[in-house]
């Protein structure tokens, strides 16, 4: 298997740069489909981070994010999976 370091770098450096608080442009963005967006929506959610702790709504948003591909959002549900959570 190809090591996927790109990938992981990236999601590394976007936690860096992206809010880590819940924003209606940031709600926007994943409504529209954006992978990161949707991460961060739900460890918005989560966390409490800006929003009120939901956590049908965290649950939500990070399957949809792991759907589209973002591997930060794969291994965080796969984890919460094997956790059986």
């Amino acid at each position: 298997m190809k090591p996927r370091l790109p990938v992981l770098l990236g999601c590394l450096f976007a936690t860096l740069v992206h809010p880590q608080v819940f924003t209606l442009e940031e709600k926007k963005r994943a409504e529209d489909g954006d992978s990161l967006a949707q991460y961060f929506l739900y460890f918005a959610y989560s966390t409490g981070s800006g929003v009120k702790v939901n956590h049908e709504e965290a649950l939500k948003w990070l399957i949809q994010s792991a759907e589209s591909g973002l591997p930060k959002a794969e291994l965080t549900l796969g984890t919460m999976y094997a956790r059986g959570q």
